[in-house]
């Protein structure tokens, strides 16, 4: 039996990690990915992405780290003894993106340190422009919960995070030399595609599974609010909707008649400030790797927009009172 190899994903969210995750459970049953393993040790209930054990290397508990990585050995291991090929085993969360601050990294560290005697371990982290990326990540928090905080307030509340971030990652690869490699978002990269090589899968064969896997893409603008202010929108209807529901009935952009489809929150030259900004951390932590990735501001001509109910007009309000039956948790 050949030594197995054992990829992390450690994120980050926003960079097609969902689309990733739910294309290599396709994968697992393809022709040419039969040495392919997507262990179910630390997957929970959902089974998509391996959250719980991204969750459990962040509290810090060193004991049920060990615990776990001990069973993740274990089941590697025994899927290994029956494979007549190498067998290539992934495990995959954004999660993981939380433990790389530099006041945590330490813990995801020794948890990847505990494979390398017994696997050819290797991990990776997508690295997206965090102008972008901050945009993003403030849209999928107000849908995921009702809208609180106001754009502006959530980037002056991230800047630190950033920069612990960054000095994170960089420790990290310190620590892990080789066996971490950073990526970044943008021009020719793909994470499909440097997943298939990484994999060691036919060429193409991502791509080509990803093409009925739903993605988290930005939703339309009335879609975007209606989501973001749910509790404000079930006082206007009058009864109760499921979240996810909502979610998925709003997600092809086309139930709102005319609705914005590209928009953004920043004001004009807001996106660039917000560009300099994490330049300039990065350069000042020593993350040239950002700085040089990420160098060129990109120009973007969109229709600025906030998130104010008061967009969804009583015919709009009226459409989604049409669907309550569905709607209902």
């Amino acid at each position: 039996m050949r030594e197995a190899r054992l990829i992390f994903h450690l994120g980050m969210p926003k960079t097609g990690t969902s689309v990733l995750q739910n294309t290599i459970l396709q994968a697992l049953e393809a022709p040419g990915a039969e040495h392919l393993m997507y262990p179910e040790l630390g997957r929970g209930s959902r089974g998509a992405a391996h959250h719980d054990m991204a969750l459990q290397v962040k509290s810090g508990d060193r004991d049920a780290n060990r615990r776990m990585a001990e069973n993740l050995i274990a089941e590697i291991t025994a899927a290994a003894s029956v494979r007549p090929c190498r067998t290539i085993a992934i495990c995959s969360s954004e999660a993981f993106t939380g433990v790389c601050n530099i006041a945590d990294v330490a813990t995801l560290s020794d948890f990847l340190a505990s494979f390398h005697d017994r696997f050819d371990t290797h991990a990776f982290i997508v690295v997206r422009e965090f102008s972008d990326f901050l945009e993003s990540m403030y849209l999928q928090s107000c849908r995921a919960r009702n809208f609180r905080q106001p754009f502006k307030q959530y980037l002056a509340s991230r800047a630190m995070w950033g920069e612990k971030f960054f000095l994170g990652i960089l420790q990290l690869r310190e620590w892990q030399g080789d066996r971490l490699s950073i990526e970044f978002q943008g021009g020719e990269f793909n994470i499909l595609d440097h997943c298939g090589t990484l994999f060691e899968l036919p060429m193409g064969l991502l791509r080509q599974l990803s093409a009925g896997v739903p993605s988290n893409t930005k939703l339309s603008l009335k879609a975007q609010i209606a989501c973001s202010c749910h509790g404000r929108l079930e006082a206007e209807v009058g009864f109760d909707i499921d979240r996810r529901k909502l979610y998925d009935l709003l997600s092809d952009g086309m139930f709102f008649d005319g609705d914005v489809r590209q928009y953004t929150l920043y004001g004009p030259g807001e996106r660039k400030q917000v560009h300099d900004q994490y330049l300039a951390i990065a350069r000042s932590t020593g993350f040239s790797a950002y700085a040089t990735a990420f160098r060129d501001y990109r120009t973007r001509d969109l229709p600025v927009h906030d998130l104010s109910f008061n967009t969804l007009k009583p015919a709009d309000l009226r459409k989604i009172s049409e669907h309550a039956r569905q709607l209902r948790p």
